[in-house]
């Protein structure tokens, strides 16, 4: 997992990462994008190939605060254990 950038959301470091994860039986590894949240869950942000790292973060804050809108907590969602 490399890290592509980190960035601040109301006071929580956010991570846009690329790693490599299996891909419907490849032999090899596809590369993906993600956004990870503090507590390493995944902000389910659509990235698209050649998008900027400006654009995904804007991209993950309307996102947020569309889920606060609908009446999220936030802070908690960002931060709770996540049980595997």
């Amino acid at each position: 997992m490399k890290v592509k950038k980190k960035f601040k959301y109301r006071g929580h470091t956010l991570r846009i990462v690329e790693r490599d994860e299996p891909f419907m039986n490849a032999p090899e590894p596809v590369r993906i994008t993600k956004v990870l949240a503090p507590n390493g869950g995944i902000i389910p942000v659509q990235i698209h190939r050649g998008q900027s790292l400006k654009s995904i973060q804007a991209a993950a804050a309307i996102l947020l605060d569309s889920f606060e809108k609908r009446g999220a907590d936030i802070d908690k969602e960002l931060t709770k254990n996540i049980e595997l």
